[in-house]
């Protein structure tokens, strides 16, 4: 907390109008914390120092010797079942739901084959992974085949905005590829947008939302260019949770196409997914 007390001071302002609980916090506690997390930074600042002083680079810095921090001084209090936290990151991460944990078990328990090899115990694992294959594709409304599984949300935005603009730039020798996305994107957008336009590879042009968070399609069609080959906004903003109007927008693209050359649509919905309705189909999304 940038302000710890004033935080807490809103909080139980909002428990006490009944509109949730919200459990009581130990004021000694989060001075604790602060004062923990002081003494963490005071560690870094040091650290830093020692390296100016040694000339040592990053991977070095392991080797220099640093005022010592004990685990217990770095370690967070376990609140899981107690009642002087809130959590309320849930979009960033969660506990795993039961039915999860007991789907998976049985594959980091006993299934261990490579689901690429064609013995037994890659098999097990392959028809595994096809039939949660299916499952995905059921939830999304779209084939099997066109559900691709990666490491992360970071790594899916990557693949579709470099595969999208490398297949361009193909396709379209003659032009620098443009692409058009929003003010509230994730990091994993506008960090590769940003680095791609660095290598010049694109250029791209960002839409801003209103008091709402909302991209207005009409800004989105107004952004596009005879260069523009994506259009890259997210289905629901992982800070206010605003659910873009998609569909409107893809609308609004394909008024565009209609004058030159293909644009496609992405969409991040990894904070949607589960929580509201993911038809790709009925979005018009690529």
């Amino acid at each position: 907390f940038k302000n710890p007390m004033k935080t807490l001071s809103s909080s139980r302002t909002v428990a006490k109008r009944g509109c949730f609980r919200v459990p009581a916090f130990n004021r000694a506690h989060v001075h604790k914390l602060t004062a923990r997390s002081a003494e963490v930074e005071t560690t870094i600042q040091q650290s830093a120092q020692a390296k100016k002083r040694s000339g040592v680079s990053d991977v070095d810095m392991a080797t220099v010797a640093t005022p010592a921090v004990s685990a217990k001084q770095l370690s967070v209090p376990d609140h899981q079942g107690t009642a002087d936290c809130i959590y309320l990151d849930w979009n960033g991460t969660t506990p795993v739901f039961k039915e999860v944990a007991e789907a998976m078990m049985p594959f980091i328990t006993t299934h261990f084959g490579n689901p690429s090899t064609s013995n037994p115990y890659g098999q097990t694992c392959k028809n595994a992974v096809e039939n949660a294959r299916a499952q995905v594709a059921k939830l999304v409304n779209c084939t099997s085949d066109e559900v691709y599984f990666t490491s992360c949300g970071t790594e899916s935005d990557n693949w579709a905005i470099v595969g999208s603009v490398l297949a361009a730039r193909q396709r379209y020798p003659g032009i620098l590829p443009h692409v058009v996305t929003s003010a509230i994107e994730h990091p994993a957008i506008i960090a590769c947008l940003s680095h791609m336009h660095q290598q010049g590879l694109l250029t791209f042009s960002t839409v801003a939302v209103d008091a709402e968070g909302r991209v207005d399609p009409a800004a989105v069609e107004a952004a596009i260019t005879p260069q523009t080959v994506l259009v890259t906004i997210m289905h629901s903003n992982n800070e206010v949770g605003t659910i873009q109007p998609i569909a409107e927008i893809v609308a609004a693209v394909l008024r565009r196409e209609a004058e030159g050359r293909r644009i496609l649509v992405h969409t991040d919905a990894a904070q949607s997914l589960g929580k509201v309705v993911v038809d790709v189909a009925a979005l018009g999304v690529d």
